[in-house]
């Protein structure tokens, strides 16, 4: 059985020092993970896992439960992998929806007034117990709250015009300059061939 696959858990999820000054297993994390994979593979993990007793589990190395579960190691590696993405990025999507109500009052609060005074991380209060500031609205905060509601055009990014080909327009065309030939020959017309090649492609896709 390869071994670099426990060892990959034991450096990610390492939960301690085991004997040996070596890290221990960490069979908790191993196991919550793998129990929220729909990978038929932890699937099958974690239906033959649940039949060990939690006193033999426990002695169990990562080798020894995917030959009892017999699965693949390194594809049990890789359902963990992928559980324990969905599961982080789940987590993060979530701290950003329940943090953005306070991180948009923030933004007002320093367009409106500014930001505060921090001192240690605190805010200064003045003898009244007002909140001062640096200034009257800080100009960033006041930008992102004037394109969020549409009062300033958002940035978009260059366009860029590609030719495919087609040749000089007419319209363009100078018949007392040799430009139009010189264009000719930089960027000879491709209309005829990409209908052609494109005919061809039907034929292609259409036949046995």
């Amino acid at each position: 059985m390869p071994g670099e696959p426990s060892e990959i858990l034991m450096r990610c999820f390492g939960d301690g020092r085991g004997r040996n000054g070596h890290n221990s297993l960490p069979r908790k994390k191993i196991l919550a993970f793998a129990a929220v994979s729909n990978q038929p593979c932890a699937i099958q993990f974690m239906n033959a896992i649940r039949k060990v007793k939690d006193q033999d589990r426990d002695k169990l190395s990562f080798e020894a439960m995917c030959v009892f579960a017999r699965v693949n190691p390194v594809e049990m590696l890789g359902a963990i992998l992928m559980a324990a993405k969905s599961m982080k990025a789940t987590e993060s999507a979530l701290k950003a929806i329940m943090a953005h109500p306070d991180v948009v009052q923030a933004t007002v609060d320093a367009a409106s007034v500014g930001p505060p005074v921090l001192v240690n991380g605190n805010p200064v209060k003045d003898e009244n117990g007002n909140v001062l500031r640096l200034t009257h609205g800080d100009v960033a905060a006041q930008r992102i709250l004037h394109e969020a509601v549409g009062f300033l055009p958002s940035k978009k990014g260059g366009g860029i015009a590609i030719n495919f080909g087609f040749g000089r327009p007419a319209e363009e065309r100078d018949p007392d300059s040799d430009a139009d030939q010189d264009w000719d020959e930089a960027f000879p017309p491709l209309g005829e061939a990409i209908q052609v090649w494109s005919e061809e492609k039907h034929k292609m896709l259409e036949g046995k």
